[in-house]
């Protein structure tokens, strides 16, 4: 099964230091449309909130051992402005002088989705899971990456052997 990873990222908002942990918090993702019609509800992202608690904090997407940076400790639902805001423990010193010094300043969340639904000619997520949390160095544009990432995968649900799971990146 091909995986589809969706970058559109968010930046941290908050790094410090808490009972001697390097911590960093700001929004995973906001229940929105974007500009290229593609949808995030809230009622989605609310009952998958908690899915991002533990996950691991990588760099970059990269599924490997020496990519974890840290683990998230918190994902929850905010919904007075529909979307998941996180916390996550930092480990990694040389990561953690980046963040210091605003050199790294962006995350993208990496999920599972069950679906994604076509709707007047805007493209809905469903059934997410998060599975992990990555730093990154350079926003995407949402333009390119994501919109060229979310449109591969409905298409791909939409050939003679859909995919019953889509793995994606965004947030």
């Amino acid at each position: 099964m091909p995986e589809i990873k969706l970058s559109f990222n968010v930046p941290i908002t908050e790094a410090g230091i808490l009972n001697n942990d390097f911590m960093i918090q700001g929004v995973a993702i906001n229940a929105t449309t974007t500009g290229n019609n593609h949808k995030f509800l809230a009622e989605e992202l609310r009952e998958s909130a908690n899915s991002l608690n533990g996950v691991p904090l990588l760099v970059d997407h990269r599924n490997e051992v020496s990519a974890i940076k840290g683990r998230v400790t918190s994902g929850e639902y905010d919904e007075q402005n529909s979307r998941i805001n996180f916390k996550a423990k930092v480990i990694d010193s040389d990561i953690k002088q980046m963040i210091k010094n605003n050199l790294i300043n962006s995350v993208s969340v990496g999920a599972a989705v069950r679906e994604i639904e076509e709707v007047d000619d805007v493209l809905i997520p469903r059934g997410i899971t998060f599975k992990e949390l990555s730093l990154v160095a350079v926003p995407a544009d949402g333009g390119a990456t994501f919109t060229t990432a979310l449109l591969e995968a409905y298409n791909l649900s939409k050939t003679a052997h859909p995919l019953p799971v889509t793995s994606v990146t965004a947030s």
